[in-house]
């Protein structure tokens, strides 16, 4: 085949076809799927929420939202936090009492 023919051919296919699924596994979920997951998540610690596990001071049993393999997995720190520096309230009001540069 021509790779004029071929370039036509893959445009028409849908997202969710195999090959757009290989080249880019993110395809394999819709918007729809991703809201179902995250309202199907929301219901689930609405329920949860009346439970007695819920009420005790560290909860054992909380639902946990599923993440397919495809999308990547979120860090327990985000990226402000890393570049972030710790700092005690001297120093905070010492950076505070600095005076403004104009520009």
């Amino acid at each position: 085949m021509q790779p004029e023919r071929l370039a036509r051919l893959l445009f028409q296919l849908p997202r969710q076809s195999r090959v757009f699924t290989k080249l880019a596994p993110e395809n394999q979920w819709s918007w729809q799927e991703i809201l179902l997951n995250k309202s199907n998540y929301l219901l689930e610690v609405l329920t949860w929420q009346k439970t007695k596990d819920a009420q005790k001071r560290n909860p054992s049993k909380a639902p946990k939202i599923f993440i397919p393999d495809f999308m990547p997995k979120q860090e327990t720190q985000t990226a402000i936090n890393k570049d972030s520096e710790l700092h005690d309230s001297k120093s905070i009001d010492a950076i505070l009492s600095k005076p403004r540069q104009n520009k």
